[in-house]
């Protein structure tokens, strides 16, 4: 199905015999169109957004970097990189961002997996969480 360009038009929508006039149009018209459809179109006409990326601009170098390290982690055959000087090169990863956890439990859940890949040392990745109120707050359920 081909993805229909809609372009409405509301001038004279406050004109009453503009109202009545589309209403005989739409009587007299003999097909519908199926409102799955019409959403169908809608969409096809947004571009994709990447909330995180637009929330977040470094998680694109992130994001290349990771891939890189698992390129580096996986032979071509599909098996595991097990060469010293990778395991030396995973010892050294680094923390690259420590303050910007977000999103429900599988989501933080995949973040955690993301920053374990970066070292063989990571076990099992945990959230430390540090909170301090100002002065006079208090927390409440």
């Amino acid at each position: 199905m081909e993805a229909i360009k809609l372009t409405p038009v509301f001038d004279g929508l406050n004109n009453p015999v503009t109202i009545l006039n589309h209403i005989e149009e739409l009587i007299a018209k003999s097909e519908t169109t199926p409102h799955a459809e019409i959403l169908h179109q809608l969409i096809e006409q947004f571009e994709p957004l990447d909330f995180e990326l637009l929330a977040f601009p470094q998680a694109l170098k992130l994001r290349e970097q990771l891939g890189q390290l698992e390129n580096k982690l996986t032979n071509p055959d599909g098996s595991i990189n097990t060469d010293q000087e990778f395991d030396i090169e995973r010892e050294r990863a680094e923390v690259l961002e420590y303050n910007k956890c977000f999103g429900n439990k599988n989501e933080l859940t995949e973040q955690f997996k993301d920053v374990r890949k970066l070292s063989t040392q990571i076990e099992k990745p945990v959230l430390h969480l540090s909170l301090r109120l100002a002065p006079g707050e208090s927390l409440t359920k």
